[in-house]
């Protein structure tokens, strides 16, 4: 049995010396999927390697990261995943970002890069993939994002992945919603003050109570708030008078459907869970780690989607 120290989080697991780990951190992330997909990649891929999830406080963060690039350097882990609550606090103690992170303003991956550290030791590299990802997963769908106008629930690091996917792939426009307004108004102004294009018209409002006209122009919806991780959670936004060519999509992945999904369900809107997102971002960061393409198959069938 190996052990990794991550400040006050000691991971145990099953291997030898030469075995690499991958981990996600996050708070809470008992309900992940990672590691059950990620796992059965590894395997199918041959590799020595085990993908674990830590829980991990804000506070023990910078910690967990100095000790997980020290690891690395070391050999000893391959990569790591951020997910909620982590996704916009890592990046001040990252040494590089990649072109989409820095759009974003949000990193789910790390990537051990040479020469990035203090004194020119490795460092870490953020990347966002939750923008590849969710594209990829709206394309299988057969939903595009091109010359249409788009509403995005939440302002957080999804959303602002959710934001960046709408912005690349040319929607006519661009409305977010959240519990904190300031917060949606802050996202757009510092995705816009990077954006490198002609930006569309993006506004901002409250997403409790939800304005009056906030299905008068949307053909897809892009729920990116934390609402639905748990079986209570209530919906974020009711569907009362939605268009009925709207589609739905709500990040949050769950052994049982959101309140906002099972709406759109009763209603007949066509509708998608975050499963297919995860699937795609997470192939992708298992792309970066290992220089090899991800068993797509062995991974969607892992997570019941094939």
């Amino acid at each position: 049995m190996q052990r990794l120290q991550l400040g006050p989080r000691s991971l145990r697991y099953a291997g030898g010396p030469s075995t690499r780990v991958f981990v996600l951190l996050g708070h809470p992330v008992a309900h992940s999927l990672s590691p059950v997909f990620q796992t059965a990649a590894l395997r199918a891929l041959d590799l020595d390697a085990v993908y674990l999830a830590a829980d991990l406080e804000a506070e023990h963060l910078p910690q967990a990261l100095e000790a997980l690039r020290r690891a690395a350097a070391a050999g000893r882990v391959g990569g790591a995943n951020v997910t909620l609550p982590h996704k916009r606090a890592v990046l001040s103690h990252l040494q590089a970002l990649d072109e989409t992170a820095r759009l974003a303003g949000a990193v789910n991956t790390l990537v051990l890069m040479p020469s990035l550290g203090p004194g020119g030791e490795a460092g870490w590299r953020g990347h966002n993939t939750d923008i590849p990802g969710l594209r990829q997963s709206l394309e299988e769908a057969g939903v595009s994002l091109a010359g249409v106008p788009v509403l995005v629930l939440g302002a957080g690091g999804m959303a602002r992945a959710a934001v960046v996917a709408a912005l690349g792939a040319g929607a006519a426009s661009i409305r977010v919603l959240a519990r904190r307004p300031e917060r949606g108004r802050e996202l757009l102004e510092a995705v816009g003050a990077v954006w490198p294009g002609k930006l569309p018209p993006c506004t901002h409002g409250p997403l409790d109570p939800a304005p009056a006209d906030v299905f008068d122009a949307v053909a897809v919806l892009l729920q990116c708030t934390s609402l639905g991780l748990r079986a209570a959670d209530p919906s974020p936004l009711s569907l009362r008078g939605a268009p009925p060519e709207l589609f739905v999509f709500d990040a949050v992945y769950a052994p049982h459907p959101t309140a906002l999904l099972r709406e759109a369900q009763r209603t007949g809107l066509r509708h998608s869970d975050g499963l297919g997102m995860l699937l795609h971002q997470g192939a992708r960061s298992l792309q970066l780690w290992t220089g090899l393409a991800p068993p797509l198959d062995v991974m969607r069938r892992s997570l019941g989607l094939s």
